[in-house]
Parts: structure tokens; sequence; C-alpha cells
């Protein structure tokens, strides 16, 4: 998961629920990527501060997900990049 898709993925996902569109996002087990995407939107989106919260609430549906070390260190170099354009 590269902070490229991440970023692609973000932006798609907003400007859908922007135009009132439901979002679901998956990945082939839904554990890992699509979690990455995720809580990037859910930070994003200004629903939570951090993706490690962002991540305890999606676990709270789904438990079984979880971000592997690369999966976080990109997700922490998009979130990181994306504030400083804000």
């Amino acid at each position: 998961m590269s902070e490229h898709r991440i970023a692609e993925g973000v932006k798609w996902a907003l400007e859908q629920r922007k135009l009132g569109r439901a979002v679901f996002v998956h990945c082939a087990h839904g554990h890992g990527r699509s979690m990455g995407v995720l809580c990037a939107c859910l930070v994003q989106a200004g629903l939570f501060d951090t993706w490690q919260k962002a991540l305890t609430a999606a676990r709270a549906v789904r438990p079984k997900c979880k971000l592997n070390k690369s999966q976080q260190r990109s997700l922490e170099a998009y979130l990181h990049e994306a504030q400083k354009q804000c």
C-alpha cells in the first residue's frame, strides 16, 4: 500500500461523499489495506484526529482488522504529507 494509492483512494472517497453517495472501502480480506485507506479517509474527513483512533473505532465493528508495519508507515507518511498541504 503506497502513499500514492492511499491519496487516490481518499480523494475519490471524499469526492463521492460530497456528492451524497455511500462509499464502501474493501480489499481482498478487509483486514489491512482497506483499513489503511478507511483510517486515512476518517482522519481526512475530520472524524478522528489520528489514524490510531480511527482504527480503534473500525475494530469495534470489524475486530480482525489490523495494519502491518509497512501499512502503518505508508499511512503515517500519507497523513504527514496531507497535513503539510493544509
